[in-house]
């Protein structure tokens, strides 16, 4: 009898443990006699979202990779990562740790597919003019990697010179109730260097008019809903949602 698969998942900022989730949306339809899954038990907030004494996100990534790191440790066979939106950044970093070596060789071993829904970190690629809002990932792993961007969804692909990537970077470790630590996070990374380069010719009135008219119509259309519609888009070449066509990627692994 073929090993039980484990999907490993980790939902995105605000989703429930109790509730449906994008990623339980993924993988509720795959046979139970196949596939175990595995809710990663984070906090799912950004600073104040969704409560107002919520952690800072970099906490809550870190929480998030340490937590599937047990349940990877625990898993009995195979396991599958997936994430959605914050938890697509952790599960993401996760991945490419592993395939760095950084976890040993058991992990790298057990883990078979990578699936990442709007990931903040989606890379860039050759010369794209578009990648994730919080900087470009690349995961090096022999594991099977499949992402979900929606062509609207600012998130996984915000244009190169955005304002909003200046946000991504100065809200990461932001917490009403760590406001210390908020300021320390930031000093430190101005002094490392590890801030996004945003070029904007302020020479130009037109070239400036037309980047902070554009993030603001990516910011409505975050706003408006195109961040959390994957279980009704369709794929582009697939015709299924994205949702659905994950479901079917995985279901093949079986």
């Amino acid at each position: 009898m073929p090993e039980l698969i484990t999907i490993v998942q980790a939902r995105g900022i605000g989703e429930t443990l109790n509730g449906t989730t994008m990623c339980s949306v993924v993988t509720d339809p795959l046979p139970r006699d196949r596939f175990r899954v595995v809710n990663v038990r984070h906090r799912s907030e950004y600073g104040p979202v969704p409560v107002i004494n919520g952690q800072a996100y970099n906490r809550t990534r870190a929480e998030a990779i340490r937590l599937a790191l047990i349940a990877i440790e625990q898993a009995p066979g195979p396991v599958v990562l997936v994430g959605y939106s914050g938890g697509a950044d952790a599960m993401g970093d996760l991945a490419a740790q592993i395939g760095r070596g950084v976890h040993g060789n058991l992990a790298r071993t057990k883990l078979i597919a990578v699936v990442l829904i709007a990931d903040p970190k989606n890379p860039r690629i050759l010369f794209a003019p578009q990648w994730g809002i919080a900087g470009s990932r690349l995961i090096h792993t022999a594991a099977q990697v499949w992402r979900a961007n929606d062509p609207n969804d600012v998130i996984p692909l915000c244009d190169a010179n955005s304002p909003l990537r200046t946000v991504a970077d100065q809200t990461d470790a932001m917490s009403l109730v760590d406001l210390a630590g908020w300021g320390i996070s930031y000093l430190a990374k101005l002094r490392a260097r590890q801030l996004q380069a945003v070029v904007i010719n302020w020479r130009d009135p037109a070239s400036v008019r037309y980047l902070y008219d554009r993030a603001i119509e990516q910011f409505n259309g975050y706003r408006n809903g195109e961040h959390v519609n994957y279980h009704r888009r369709i794929m582009p070449g697939t015709g299924r949602t994205y949702t659905a066509e994950l479901t079917r990627r995985i279901a093949g692994l079986a």
